[in-house]
């Protein structure tokens, strides 16, 4: 490469009416992968996402800092390099003759900024590349050094490491409607978290994407392509936070038979439960309700349930037996509400408010830690053999901590039947378990089982999932104007999830913004 691409790589000027949303480090990698079909996973060295809400998309507008730039620009060159040197991949950018034909360079480039940009390009963006390597060209590089270094150019402007969105006025806050471009980036970065393949681009080209009709039919037809299991993988990982679990420590001497393989077979299980669940029609009420799971052999064996003769993840009913189906019965959620030898009712009882019913418990009063130090005195009281429902009934009896802990408390006690990861007990320090309680409502149950059965109904936990969609779909949590269109999304428990997510695609906040 000439000394002209030794410098960084500018960037194009900056975007002015809209709002812009930094691609998060796996949007990048997914994106490189369908445009290039490389494996490569360049924003692993990224800066970390800043996200809200539980979800790494779910913020304001992120500002780029010279250490993103840095990074940006290295990656940027290590994916161009790599595709280059696969003549397969090279083929995706480069369809004629580089060195033989003069106008190469501005066909490959014309070919590939609208993927790369997810929109059509102005004659005056090609020159600017065009441009850019020339500087190579004058520093004595040959015409395929010249198309790298506009690719990098290409690939660390701001039209592709930010989703753009435009205002016709920054400070109407009007609702619009996007374009079909900008309509199309949603819905692939929302399904696949990736660009739009090139029936999504057409389509919008086509001017047809607005259509309710069409909406739904892309939609469709991009649940059912293999790349929909970024739905699964990068949704579930985020919202039931199952990234935390590879580095979850357990306590080795207690839990010999935990490896990092059951850990990820563990989030496999949920991954592909959510999936099945998308793909096969699969009610919102059974993301609580189910009585099966899918296992392998090793998940089978930590569950004691009968091992299957494939080395594959397997759907089971576990109908009749001490497991719960659902996700309150999955160990990689079971363990990552743990401490690193023990459950934690505290924990799990927390977990399932926020994340399964969207209900925060009252924050713990300014003094907690002055209440925490007086009880130490009563629960030393306790034995080694006290349960953790003896130790939390110490909390609720303190009036100050009793707002908080009974409404968290029996929630989480009626998952103790299950370890700090997540294999069934009936006895705990010689003792047997009671996971019986009381919800706030006054519904009483026996066991997990039953408490599961009753979060699956209640209408708490469709209208949480749909809120947990909407900001992962839009990057932003719902505003006060947004609760009639989340109301019409989900009506009942037994609506099927891929409907939940076709009626969020046709909504107005999916498919209008504003400017403020």
């Amino acid at each position: 490469m000439g000394s002209g691409s030794s410098g960084s790589v500018p960037l194009p000027d900056a975007i002015g009416q809209g709002v812009v949303r930094r691609l998060t480090r796996t949007e990048y990698n997914f994106t490189v992968r369908d445009l290039f079909g490389s494996s490569l996973t360049p924003a692993d060295a990224f800066p970390g996402d800043v996200g809200a809400d539980g979800f790494d998309k779910a913020s304001s507008p992120q500002s780029v800092v010279a250490a993103h730039l840095s990074a940006f620009e290295k990656g940027a060159a290590t994916v161009i390099e790599a595709v280059f040197a696969d003549p397969t991949q090279r083929a995706k950018v480069v369809s004629c003759d580089l060195v033989a034909d003069a106008n190469c360079m501005r066909q490959s480039l014309e070919a590939f900024l609208p993927r790369a940009w997810r929109r059509p390009i102005q004659p005056a963006e090609v020159a600017r590349l065009m441009a850019l390597g020339a500087t190579e060209a004058q520093a004595g590089g040959p015409p395929e050094e010249q198309l790298k270094l506009a690719l990098r150019g290409a690939l660390t402007s701001p039209h592709f490491m930010y989703l753009i969105e435009l205002d016709p006025d920054l400070t109407s806050t009007a609702p619009h409607p996007l374009n079909s471009y900008e309509l199309a980036a949603r819905l692939s970065y929302f399904l696949w978290s990736s660009t739009p393949d090139d029936e999504l681009r057409a389509v919008a080209t086509a001017g047809t994407l607005q259509d309710d009709a069409q909406l739904s039919q892309q939609l469709q037809r991009m649940l059912v392509d293999a790349k929909s299991s970024a739905m699964s993988s990068v949704f579930t990982a985020q919202w039931l936070q199952l990234a935390k679990l590879a580095t979850h420590d357990i306590k080795p001497d207690i839990f010999p038979d935990v490896s990092p393989d059951i850990k990820t077979a563990m989030s496999a299980e949920t991954q592909l439960f959510f999936q099945d669940l998308l793909q096969n029609g699969g009610a919102l009420g059974t993301l609580l309700g189910a009585d099966y799971a899918f296992i392998n052999p090793a998940l089978a064996a930590h569950y004691g349930l009968p091992v299957p003769a494939t080395t594959d993840f397997i759907k089971v009913s576990v109908a009749g037996t001490t497991r719960v189906g659902g996700l309150l019965g999955h160990s990689s959620i079971l363990t990552l509400t743990s401490s690193l030898e023990k459950t934690s009712a505290v924990k799990r009882g927390a977990w399932v408010l926020d994340n399964m019913l969207c209900s925060q418990p009252p924050p713990p009063p300014p003094d907690v830690m002055k209440q925490i130090i007086a009880q130490q005195q009563q629960t030393e009281m306790l034995t080694a053999t006290s349960t953790q429902r003896d130790f939390l009934a110490v909390h609720r009896a303190n009036p100050t901590c009793a707002g908080c802990h009974s409404v968290i408390d029996p929630v989480g006690l009626a998952l103790e039947n299950y370890n700090a990861v997540g294999q069934y007990r009936s006895m705990d320090k010689g003792v047997v378990v009671d996971a019986s309680g009381m919800l706030r409502d006054g519904t009483a149950f026996r066991d997990a089982h039953e408490f599961a059965k009753i979060l699956s109904s209640k209408p708490e936990l469709g209208s949480c999932v749909a809120k947990k969609l909407f900001t992962f779909a839009l990057g932003r949590a719902p505003s006060v104007d947004d609760s009639a269109h989340l109301a019409s999304v989900v009506t009942t428990n037994q609506d099927q999830l891929a409907n939940v997510l076709s009626k969020l695609v046709i909504s107005k906040p999916f498919r209008f913004r504003r400017g403020g």
